[in-house]
């Protein structure tokens, strides 16, 4: 009879312990399946970045990372395209019905993008009380007739970058003026090394530096040749023609320049100044400073950087969520240090230079006396023509600082008309 019960009592655990058991797992099983569903439902945003050579891309995946992990935030994805398919690659995608949500682009390809159809109007956000948290020149390149498309993001200058020790040995600075470095370059030279160098693999990098010295020259766009420019076509005749620059310039990249200049086979290099994430983060045989781009006619500071836009189709709600967030000036202060940008805020003040020997003067000079370039809405065609034109220059010997001037002054006058 004992028995029995006990049998009995131990059926009894045995079946509550089963119940138990299969209570836990189908409950697990639902919660599994909610949650499953909930990160299937989870809302997505994309942006659209150009690759850079330097540091922003990773800066960039950390902050839409950290985004995506807080509660209740989209999935915040990345699409890095190089800059010669940039275009191509929001044409297909608008053809697609496709478009990313933002859109981080250089300053000047802001018109260019309004024209296409693609950047949403975000004057309603940009009220004074935000446009006033920029430096004027900053917001001004937001705005196309009148309306904003965007929203300024970073300031990013050319300057140069030279090797402290060639300099030390020549009893030499960095010179005012681009005929003094040109005269420095030639009587400095040395057997194996080149004493300039200037990135021109993507278009928008020798685009961006060309124009920094056109400017210095009194040029603009609309005149490319002037006496003053024709000065700067010489020079870089001569220095071709000199080996005082490698003609394999047409093939690198801000990457690969910075790493020729690492490594010493590069003496002077006119480079971004986010350029500096590369040198040092790298296993660099050279100590290096960085001064001022020197100047023909007069010293020059163009507003160089990037803007970020809302396409017309984005989740608007999302995408200004995001927008506030890579705005913030916790954020963006993080952000401007980790890829050694400078700010377009006027709350926010940062000299990424500074350690190496870059003065806050000039800081300031480019937060208060920079100038926008000429921007159009054909800016890709005109970015085409000078980059074109240049490879074909550095490239080929026999053309002459005549024949690419006239070049010049033809092509991007007819893009601009183009219009």
């Amino acid at each position: 009879m004992m028995n029995r019960t006990v049998q009995r009592l131990l059926i009894g655990l045995w079946l509550l312990f089963s119940f138990l058991l299969i209570s836990v797992i189908c409950k697990y099983y639902r919660e599994s399946n909610v949650v499953a569903a909930e990160e299937k439902k989870r809302d997505k945003l994309v942006i659209m970045a150009v690759c850079e050579e330097d540091g922003s891309g990773e800066s960039l995946k950390q902050l839409a990372d950290e985004y995506s992990e807080m509660p209740g935030n989209p999935e915040i994805k990345i699409q890095y395209v190089s800059q010669s398919g940039f275009q191509k690659q929001l044409c297909i995608d608008k053809d697609q019905n496709n478009l990313p949500d933002l859109i981080i682009c250089e300053n000047v390809m802001t018109p260019a993008l309004e024209s296409m159809g693609i950047l949403r109007d975000l004057s309603d956000y940009m009220t004074t009380d935000r446009a006033s948290l920029y430096l004027k020149n900053a917001y001004s390149s937001t705005v196309v007739n009148g309306i904003c498309y965007s929203v300024p993001f970073t300031s990013n200058p050319y300057v140069v970058f030279y090797n402290e020790d060639h300099l030390k040995k020549h009893n030499a600075v960095i010179p005012d003026t681009m005929e003094e470095l040109y005269k420095l370059c030639r009587e400095t030279s040395t057997l194996g090394t080149y004493n300039f160098g200037i990135a021109m693999k993507n278009k928008e990098d020798i685009t961006s530096s060309f124009l920094q010295m056109i400017y210095s020259a009194g040029g603009t766009l609309r005149s490319l040749d002037s006496e003053n420019c024709m000065k700067l076509y010489e020079m870089l005749d001569n220095m071709r023609d000199e080996g005082i620059i490698d003609q394999d310039v047409i093939n690198w990249n801000q990457k690969e320049l910075m790493k020729a200049f690492s490594k010493g086979y590069v003496k002077i290099a006119i480079a971004e100044l986010s350029s500096m994430s590369i040198l040092e983060n790298s296993d660099r045989k050279c100590k290096y400073k960085i001064a001022e781009i020197p100047y023909i006619q007069k010293q020059t500071y163009l507003l160089q950087g990037d803007n970020i836009g809302i396409t017309v189709t984005a989740n608007i709600k999302e995408s200004i969520k995001l927008l506030d967030y890579l705005t913030s000036s916790e954020v963006i202060k993080n952000y401007y240090e980790n890829t050694y940008c400078l700010s377009v805020r006027t709350d926010v003040k940062v000299n990424p230079g500074r350690v190496r020997g870059l003065p806050d003067e000039f800081v300031e000079r480019e937060r208060n006396q920079s100038i926008l370039k000429n921007a159009y809405t054909t800016w890709f065609i005109i970015s085409d023509g000078i980059a074109g034109n240049l490879t074909d220059f550095f490239g080929n010997k026999a053309i002459t600082p005549e024949e690419v001037s006239k070049r010049l002054q033809g092509d991007i006058r007819s893009a601009i008309l183009e219009r």
